[in-house]
């Protein structure tokens, strides 16, 4: 398994940092990156700092889609 951190925007739905993928053996330096991440974003109330784990991007895309994809991309493709 990895991690992987983002910074996902709601109000315009789309990621605005990463994925940053992590090995497992990484999880401490992603734990920090993302507490750095929400210090870095806390005063906006649409940003919001994501770690992830999966193992591989492909399939954080299928477990995960709202942050790939708008609400539109999703209910479309149902």
């Amino acid at each position: 398994m990895k991690y992987f951190l983002l910074v996902y925007d709601r109000g315009i739905q789309k990621i605005i940092e990463g994925p940053r993928p992590y090995a497992f053996e990484e999880r401490d330096a992603a734990l920090a990156d993302r507490e750095r991440a929400i210090s870095d974003n806390i005063v906006d109330p649409n940003i919001e700092v994501v770690l992830l784990g999966a193992d591989s991007i492909d399939e954080l895309r299928k477990t995960h889609a709202r942050y790939f994809q708008t609400s539109d991309e999703i209910i479309s493709a149902r």
